[in-house]
């Protein structure tokens, strides 16, 4: 079931926040999403092309995409004994 499905747009911030609080997430997950997604937003692709995520209008599915690689590379930084490729191969979910 999707719990934004026949929703308001407006109302979906609220639908995430009590997903989100609903979810046994330790504290710092949240936090390293959040610190992913600033990343990837403000970002550029290279210094040639000079482009951010924003100005490219990437599909949604390409920035799930970058998100799944960048969550683990904060965690791998900031939680002793995480290694990501551990937990692309089995799955690993904190």
């Amino acid at each position: 079931m999707n719990p934004y499905d026949g929703k308001n747009l407006d109302t979906w911030p609220t639908i995430t926040k009590e997903l989100v609080e609903a979810h046994p997430l330790t504290p710092y997950i949240v936090e390293f999403c959040l610190k992913s997604w600033e990343s990837i937003l403000n970002g550029k692709i290279n210094t040639y092309l000079n482009l951010s995520i924003r100005e490219m209008r990437i599909s949604p599915q390409a920035t799930g995409a970058l998100l799944h690689d960048v969550i683990p590379e904060y965690i791998e930084k900031n939680v002793k004994g995480f290694r990501k490729r551990y937990w692309k191969r089995e799955g690993y979910c904190m």
